[in-house]
């Protein structure tokens, strides 16, 4: 495990010396006093890197929760630390948390989502999960203006709508610890969410509206810190005062990881391409795939 001490004074690490492991007979410490730029994305050793009581606090989520997580994957370091994340690192409600997210797995079927047939989302909302960024995390892209949510809402299916965006993070979240397994140092994706033909008729319907909420709580209940970025490109002025609303009522984690453009194309893909290869996006994004 990797942490940072708590009184650190009597020694400083440079910049250029960060990721420096101390090993000790007792604890592993890593001494890191430097601001991780927030605007890259963070690498597996920056998740992992935590406080000395932190870590403490980590030893005794795992013995708390532990035996009553059903996959080997969630008693990691990375995804544990996940929820204290979430929570501020609260016991109680860390475990609350992580608890109401299996009841919420087993209730909706999550271990099994992947087998069923999505044929009929696929072909009306189809997103994309084929590219990396610039530091190799997994990038998915959804052109959001193209689906028709009124009609989801019509037939009733906005809520299997959901369940596909659930399925989307879900198949994320997988692809990460995949890429982990083979000695990837990745932690989180980068979500691009194309608004270009945004319109008040086809996503403007309360149930829409209450969909889209509903999506952001489940991100946050079930997902919590996932996405190094949640990119929203070509947004409306009207929607984009929306969302600047809707960012002020999520979590920090959240917030950090929002960011919104309107539709001034060279600003947006300026920053898009800071981050991702050409070869790594389609057209539509300033990409050549």
């Amino acid at each position: 495990m990797k942490n940072s001490c708590d009184h650190c004074g009597q020694r400083s690490v440079s910049m250029n010396k960060m990721g420096v492991v101390i090993k000790s007979c007792s604890v592993l410490v890593l001494v890191l006093l430097c601001q991780i730029d927030s605007a890259w994305s963070i690498t597996l050793d920056e998740e992992l890197t935590i406080t000395y009581s932190q870590k403490l606090t980590l030893d005794k989520f795992r013995e708390i929760v532990g035996p009553r997580l059903p996959h080997e994957y969630m008693k990691e370091d990375i995804y544990l630390i996940r929820w204290l994340r979430a929570q501020g690192f609260d016991l109680k409600k860390s475990e609350q948390m992580i608890m109401q997210n299996l009841k919420w797995r087993e209730d909706n079927k999550m271990d099994g989502i992947h087998e069923e047939n999505w044929d009929d989302m696929e072909a009306e909302y189809p997103y994309h999960l084929d590219g990396l960024d610039k530091r190799g995390q997994p990038v998915i892209t959804g052109n959001i203006g193209d689906w028709d949510l009124r009609r989801a809402s019509v037939t009733g299916r906005i809520q299997r709508v959901l369940r596909y965006l659930d399925k989307a993070m879900d198949e994320a979240t997988i692809k990460i610890r995949h890429m982990q397994s083979e000695g990837k140092n990745v932690t989180r994706f980068f979500f691009i969410v194309n608004l270009d033909n945004f319109n008040l008729a086809q996503h403007t319907c309360a149930p829409c509206a209450a969909g889209f909420l509903q999506f952001l709580r489940s991100y946050e209940n079930h997902f919590p810190g996932s996405a190094d970025h949640i990119l929203m490109i070509n947004v409306s002025p009207l929607f984009e005062f929306v969302l600047q609303v809707v960012k002020s009522t999520v979590t920090p984690q959240t917030r950090e990881a929002m960011h919104v453009f309107g539709k001034n194309k060279p600003l947006w893909q300026k920053y898009v391409l800071d981050f991702i290869d050409k070869n790594q996006l389609t057209q539509e994004y300033g990409g050549t795939k």
